[in-house]
């Protein structure tokens, strides 16, 4: 936390302002206010460079924050549609939505850090991913991406665990 806090580019107050802290953002039943998910996504949304976080802003409103608490089962909901998907030479409305699973609460801090920076990354740089179809560009981006935001050593903790091939289901996309 000390290493993030000296690199800090933005207040709270600032997140709340342009629409993207996940915990004051949407009026639903999407997050989990207060978790360590949210917390993570507070520090790397207030580390982000300034170039990079005016490209979030401007898709601050194509994507929808799911946090679910590990207490729901299953619900049924309606999330908005945020974007129009590309199927050939048509499109449908969909709703692009940034998980982060409830496991990620039991984990090591670094580690969600650095999954919650590498999802980021990937909104950022415009990927949109559709089911468990990856690019391994993208990935590789989305990865390099969070390291040049100053999350290099949660990144390289978080591929000491979770090794490419040796995940155990552990999957980020």
């Amino acid at each position: 936390m000390q290493n993030q806090t000296a690199r800090l580019q933005r207040s709270e107050r600032q997140l709340w302002k342009d629409s993207l802290r996940p915990d004051l953002r949407q009026k639903t039943n999407y997050v989990d206010v207060g978790c360590i998910r949210c917390m993570a996504a507070v520090i790397v949304l207030r580390c982000i460079p300034e170039d990079d976080y005016a490209k979030l802003k401007a898709v601050a409103t194509s994507f929808v924050w799911f946090i679910p608490n590990d207490r729901v089962q299953g619900a049924v909901g309606t999330f908005p549609i945020t974007v129009q998907e590309r199927r050939g030479k048509s499109t449908r409305p969909c709703a692009q939505i940034l998980y982060l699973s409830p496991s990620l609460e039991d984990m090591d801090f670094e580690i969600t850090l650095a999954l919650v920076a590498h999802e980021i990354a990937h909104l950022t740089l415009g990927h949109v991913l559709s089911g468990k179809s990856t690019n391994k560009v993208h990935e590789d981006a989305a990865w390099n991406l969070a390291c040049r935001w100053g999350f290099e050593r949660e990144v390289k903790r978080w591929h000491a665990v979770f090794r490419e091939g040796d995940r155990d289901g552990q999957v980020a996309y």
